[in-house]
């Protein structure tokens, strides 16, 4: 995602689009923090679900 980021930001500064080259910055230079968020979050979820005994065990 971060590299698709980075071209579209080169395609719309060839094109005369800065307002939107700048969306496209802003989002590669943001994709670490939010990958980061991203994984962080499934790890909290994944601790929150209680793990299911199939075996019958008490």
């Amino acid at each position: 995602m971060r590299g698709l980021s980075y071209r579209l930001y080169d395609i719309c500064e060839r094109n005369g689009r800065a307002e939107e080259a700048q969306v496209w910055n802003m989002l590669a230079r943001e994709w670490p923090a939010i990958e980061a968020e991203s994984l962080r979050l499934e790890a909290e979820q994944r601790d929150e679900i209680p793990e299911l005994d199939l075996q019958g065990g008490e």
